[in-house]
C-alpha cells in the first residue's frame, strides 16, 4: 500500500492514442448541418484489448472470452495500450523486445534493448544504450537521446540528459524545463496539471506546472500525486493529511497512512486496519481490513486474514476473499476484469476474473461442482 513512484533504481530494468481534436471538430460541424432525423455515422467503440495471462513463469495472450490467442511463451508481456503492448525475449542473459498486436501476433520484431508500457501514447524504448520514444505504431516519435526517462503523463515526461541532470520533455522531445534546483532521486508524474518536487536544499516539498513555475509550496516534504483533486502528505511528526491545489491543508493529518483519493473515497490506515474516508475526513467505510485498495470501478481489492476478494464503496463484500494475492500484482479492475492470484505447488498463478467473481481464465482447474 506504500507510494507507487519510481525510484531511480527501479528505471535500471527495461519493464520499466491519436490527437482525435480535429474528428471532434469536424463530426460537431457536420452535425450542425445534419437535418433532425438525418441518419448519423455510428461511431464504432474501439476493439477490447485483450488479457495478458501467465502460466508457469511464461506469459501469452486470451481475449475477454478467455479464448487463447498466444500461448504463455514470453518472458514478459505488458499490458495491451490502443492494441498494442511490448513483450520480451530471453536468449540466455540477454533480453530483447518487441510489440505484439492484439492478436498476439508480432508486430514488431524484438530487436529493442529496453521496452515500456504505452502511456500518453508512447512507449519509452532503449537503443544503443539511450532511451527514447515509440508510438503505437512501432515509429520512433522521440529518438534515443536519454539515459533514462519516465513515462509520459499529460504530455510530460522526466528524462536524464546526461548523469544526474534531469529535465521534463514535452511529447516532440524538447525540454519543457530543468530540474536543476530539485531532488531527482524519486520523481512522480504529473497529474491534475502538476507534479511534486523536492527542492535540493532544505524545504518543503513543491508543485510546479508544466512550463516548471511553481504553483505553491507544501506544508512538509512528503506528498503524493493528486487524484480528485486532492493530494495526500506527511507531517513532521508522521501522520497523514490531504491538501488541495492551492497547498492548503483540507484534511488535517490524523491517519497513520492514507492513499490517494477515486471516486471520493481514500484508502487510510488507523491503528493496523484499513477503511475509506471521504472528502470530509470521516471514516465512510470504518478500518476493519487488513488492507484496502483504491476503488476501481465500483469495486476495491481487500485482505481479510490472509486472503483477497473485493468490496463495494460501502464495504460490502462483492466478491469473497479467496485469492492468495500475496504479491500485489495489479488487481485493479479495468474494463471489467481484475487480475488475481492463487498459490499452486509453491507458485503464485495468476487468472482473471470478472465483476461477478466469475473466472474468464485462469491457469488452475475449475473449483468442482458440488454433488
Amino acid at each position: 500500500m506504500r507510494s507507487l513512484a519510481l525510484t531511480l533504481r527501479s528505471l535500471q530494468a527495461p519493464r520499466s492514442t491519436p490527437n482525435l481534436g480535429w474528428a471532434v471538430a469536424a463530426v460537431a460541424s457536420l452535425a450542425l448541418l445534419a437535418p433532425v432525423g438525418a441518419h448519423a455515422a455510428k461511431v464504432k467503440a474501439p476493439p477490447a484489448e485483450p488479457l495478458v495471462i501467465e502460466q508457469g513463469g511464461k506469459h501469452g495472450v486470451a481475449d475477454r472470452s478467455g479464448k487463447l490467442l498466444l500461448a504463455p511463451t514470453y518472458a514478459w508481456i505488458g499490458e495491451f495500450v490502443g492494441g498494442v503492448a511490448p513483450f520480451e525475449v530471453k536468449e540466455g542473459a540477454e533480453s530483447r523486445f518487441g510489440l505484439l498486436n492484439r492478436k498476439g501476433k508480432v508486430a514488431l520484431k524484438p530487436t529493442f534493448e529496453g521496452l515500456r508500457e504505452f502511456a500518453d501514447g508512447k512507449a519509452a524504448v532503449r537503443i544503443g544504450g539511450l532511451w527514447g520514444f515509440l508510438n503505437g505504431a512501432g515509429k520512433q516519435v522521440i529518438p534515443p537521446k536519454f539515459q533514462r526517462v519516465l513515462q509520459f503523463s499529460e504530455d510530460r515526461a522526466a528524462a536524464e540528459v546526461v548523469q544526474d541532470k534531469w529535465v521534463f520533455i514535452d511529447p516532440a522531445g524538447a525540454t519543457a524545463f530543468e530540474l536543476a534546483e530539485y531532488e531527482t532521486g524519486e520523481l512522480e508524474r504529473f497529474s491534475e496539471g502538476v507534479v511534486v518536487v523536492l527542492p535540493l536544499k532544505q524545504g518543503n516539498a513543491r508543485l510546479l506546472d508544466k512550463a516548471g513555475k511553481l504553483v505553491c509550496e507544501a506544508p512538509s516534504r512528503t506528498v503524493k500525486s493528486f487524484s480528485d483533486g486532492l493530494a495526500a502528505f506527511r507531517s513532521d511528526d508522521g501522520r497523514w493529511g490531504f491538501l488541495d491545489h492551492a497547498c492548503k491543508v483540507v484534511i488535517p493529518p490524523t491517519f497513520a497512512f492514507t492513499a490517494g483519493f477515486r471516486d471520493g473515497l481514500a484508502p487510510t490506515e488507523q491503528d493496523g486496519r484499513w477503511g475509506f474516508v471521504d472528502k470530509t475526513g470521516k471514516w465512510a467505510v470504518e478500518p476493519i481490513f487488513g488492507e484496502i485498495d483504491a476503488l476501481s470501478e465500483g469495486l476495491a481489492r481487500v485482505r481479510v486474514g490472509t486472503l483477497y476478494g473485493y468490496c463495494d464503496s460501502a464495504g460490502r463484500t462483492v466478491i469473497a476473499p479467496i485469492y492468495d494475492d500475496a504479491q500485489h500484482v495489479g488487481t485493479r479492475f479495468r474494463n471489467g476484469v481484475a487480475l488475481v492470484g492463487k498459490e499452486i505447488d509453491g507458485r503464485l498463478e495468476r487468472g482473471w476474473i470478472d465483476k461477478t467473481g466469475a473466472v474468464v481464465w485462469a491457469p488452475w482447474p475449475p473449483p468442482k461442482k458440488e454433488e
